[in-house]
């Protein structure tokens, strides 16, 4: 038996792409964010695993005193094969670091040479680090095709005009960074303020919610002109969107193994974003580029979703290897 443990959803969905392709049986442990995510593919969750006895624990990693590493930390006392995984490209070393320490599995699992040279530069172990790829933008390649219902009725589906549809895809940034804008140059409420601020009568925002953000985080904002949506597979909401404009989500380089045009929007950004340094997003810093942009259109080539084909391939025999 192989435990599966997450605080959240991105790391989660990166497992459930892989668990099909390994030959064990698995127990989980999620987070409020993450249970129901197992539940819903058939898998057990485990709220005794501190006295089970598996093969191997595999994880993904989360900030602070999280679950993920509760469960490093537990497999290292015994001695247990211990593998983690980093589906984005961001914070390698901050998101083992507890109380001045690293908590560190035996591997760790990141999506292409970038993100290895990243975590190596931000100082976690090369002994450490496996290039791995991204399962879930595989997945997302191979079915660039899938067949969905027609917009319109899509739009009736969601109570939406047929109007320029515009969506906005939410991080919860403001509350998780302190003095948000010294360290990004930016938060989710002064891009958002800046996009509305350019909305014609012919356009629609959705503000596409993340699964952390609190549910009446931006009921001020509802109006006509501006719609909340939290739940939608990210097919439909290819369907419905004319516009997809994000910051540095996890979710923009997902939507561009679908599309061409996702916009990465980052006023005054410190930081640079992985969609820019794949090619996989157009990137713009400023209100006036913005503005520009809605009405010229740019695109991507699509050259990089070559580069995670064969993903959950490589895992499943790395993880075999490490068992």
């Amino acid at each position: 038996m192989i435990l599966l443990g997450a605080a959240e959803v991105g790391s989660v969905r990166y497992l459930m792409e892989l668990y099909p392709h390994l030959d064990f049986q698995f127990d989980c442990v999620g987070s409020k964010l993450t249970e129901q995510i197992f539940v819903e593919n058939n898998l057990q969750l485990n709220s005794d695993w501190q006295n089970s006895k598996p093969l191997a624990v595999i994880t993904g990693t989360s900030l602070g005193n999280s679950l993920d590493k509760k469960i490093i930390n537990w497999a290292n006392q015994l001695g247990l094969p211990s593998i983690s995984i980093i589906d984005h490209w961001s914070w390698y070393r901050k998101r083992f670091e507890l109380n001045n320490q690293l908590v560190l599995p035996d591997f760790i699992f990141v999506n292409d040479d970038i993100a290895y040279d990243d975590a190596l530069s931000e100082g976690l172990p090369s002994e450490k680090i496996v290039i791995a790829g991204n399962p879930v933008l595989e997945s997302l390649y191979l079915n660039v095709n899938r067949q969905l219902i027609a917009k319109e009725e899509m739009l009736n589906l969601y109570n939406l005009p047929t109007k320029r549809i515009i969506f906005f895809i939410s991080e919860e940034l403001a509350s998780c960074f302190n003095a948000t804008d010294d360290v990004l140059g930016y938060d989710e409420f002064s891009v958002l303020d800046q996009i509305i601020s350019l909305l014609k009568p012919s356009d629609h925002l959705v503000i596409k919610m993340h699964p952390e953000e609190k549910t009446d985080k931006y009921h001020y904002l509802k109006n006509d002109n501006v719609s909340l949506l939290r739940m939608i597979d990210i097919y439909s909401l290819n369907v419905l969107a004319d516009v997809v404009i994000g910051m540095a989500s996890m979710l923009l380089l997902e939507l561009a193994m679908l599309r061409n045009d996702i916009i990465s929007f980052r006023p005054n950004a410190k930081q640079a974003f992985i969609g820019r340094r794949l090619s996989a997003t157009v990137d713009v810093t400023s209100q006036e580029e913005l503005e520009s942009l809605l009405s010229y259109p740019e695109y991507i080539d699509g050259k990089f979703r070559e580069s995670f084909n064969g993903s959950s391939a490589r895992i499943t025999s790395l993880i075999k290897d490490i068992i």
